[in-house]
């Protein structure tokens, strides 16, 4: 009986422990309809913390779904761009098809972190207190499905599970972003893919598996790009799972943004670490104009309209995806599970450099000149103010209503002149 006892203690010690929203021991059954029927769960486990709405749908028609997490979450005013009281951050996950850990992982954290609070957690408290954290989970989840479970497909063939990136299209979603920049020796506005065309080997000119940029913008693409302009993101972090490094560098843009983007790398970097893990996510190498990398175009969008801190977070150490055990999952939520509260205690540093659209804030950028390239581009308003960033620009001095003032009133004071010197040079002496 002892002997019993024994073995059943052993076997129960080599069994990987289950999280509370997936059964990670055989996760090559969770499909794209299990991930939106979990994010429902959440929503009703945490009336009060998660707001749920459908921002898009996939090229299958699938919804691609967006959670924001905050206290009061249903009283926070979600139709204002810029909240003062409150941070914005963006999380996207599930981009590329094989890249299939990152939604589990991340909802897996969301659940985690809501459940401490729910149980008086402080430090998640203080942190949903000061913040809204917007995460898309599953961008691509034609692909996500595809890769686990597609045997023949028209486009990719067969026996393109572990190679495939695409959406249904052959697209690529990460290279398939509004590709501009502003290029400030130049002056004027340019393409990455131009670049990436002459010096990149991550080059496809046909649907495909992978590197294919498109044609046109892909449904899945547009519906991220038009949920970035719905708030002031503080930062933006693209999770993926093929390698174990941070890319954060983009040469395209200024010095100044790429020391920020690179301290943001760098709290990510201490985050990873945080839980006595051996080792840190590895830096990507700085890039130059001349061989740009093609990691991918998300946060180089983002980056370039936005001006503010944008990374693409490769969470685990894998290939041959989508065949991932149940340890790489285990070992990416370990390591980020403290990743909200950490960076709640990270500042982005403001700039003077304001650009507003419809009266509201667009972003704030560290050099003027490319302030005023987006200002004209989206047809906004520059404004130069060192104070803190208002919601509006009504509550900010325009400083070319004082250039417009003072042409009015010197037109005027000169022609009260003319006309009175006129009046004098007529009146009999």
């Amino acid at each position: 009986m002892k002997k019993f006892i024994i073995l059943i203690c052993l076997i129960a010690l080599t069994i990987s422990p289950n999280y509370a929203l997936f059964q990670l021991n055989n996760p090559m059954e969770i499909s794209a309809s299990t991930i939106n029927e979990t994010i429902d769960q959440l929503l009703i486990k945490y009336p009060e913390h998660i707001a749920v709405e459908i921002i898009g749908y996939s090229v299958e028609n699938q919804p691609i779904k967006v959670l924001r997490i905050s206290n009061d979450i249903h009283s926070t005013d979600l139709t204002i761009r810029y909240n003062q009281n409150k941070k914005n951050s963006l999380f996207l996950a599930g981009l590329h098809a094989k890249e299939v850990i990152t939604p589990l992982v991340f909802l897996e954290i969301v659940n985690d972190n809501l459940e401490a609070l729910v149980n008086g957690d402080e430090a998640i408290k203080s942190t949903l207190d000061n913040n809204i954290i917007h995460f898309i989970p599953l961008m691509n989840p034609d692909g996500f499905d595809l890769a686990k479970h597609g045997e023949v497909h028209e486009i990719f063939g067969s026996d393109f599970n572990e190679y495939l990136k695409a959406n249904t299209n052959g697209v690529d979603l990460n290279n398939n972003f509004p590709d501009k920049f502003y290029d400030l020796e130049l002056g004027q506005w340019h393409s990455i893919e131009e670049k990436a065309h002459l010096h990149s080997n991550y080059i496809s000119y046909e649907p495909s598996v992978a590197y294919y940029w498109g044609t046109e913008i892909q449904p899945e693409t547009e519906a991220v790009v038009e949920y970035m302009k719905r708030c002031y993101f503080e930062y933006f972090v693209d999770l993926h799972s093929q390698g174990d490094y941070i890319y954060w560098d983009h040469w395209h843009l200024s010095d100044i943004f790429r020391e920020e983007n690179l301290n943001f790398a760098m709290k990510i970097q201490e985050i990873s670490t945080s839980n006595d893990f051996p080792y840190a996510y590895e830096l990507g190498e700085r890039n130059i104009a001349e061989a740009p990398h093609g990691f991918g175009y998300s946060t180089a969008y983002f980056a370039s309209l936005y001006d503010n801190p944008a990374i693409t977070l490769e969470v685990a150490r894998l290939s041959n995806l989508p065949y991932a055990t149940s340890d790489h999952y285990y070992e990416a939520i370990n390591r980020l599970k403290d990743i909200f509260i950490e960076l709640d205690n990270y500042k982005v540093e403001h700039s003077p450099h304001r650009v507003y659209k419809d009266q509201e804030l667009f972003s704030d950028y560290s050099h003027e000149e490319y302030a005023k390239a987006v200002a004209k581009e989206i047809n906004g308003l520059y404004i130069y103010d060192s104070g803190d960033l208002k919601t509006y620009s009504g509550n900010v001095i325009n400083p070319n209503l004082f250039n417009n003032l003072s042409i009015f009133f010197n037109r005027k004071l000169s022609s009260l002149i003319i006309e009175t010197i006129e009046q004098i040079k007529s009146t009999p002496q």
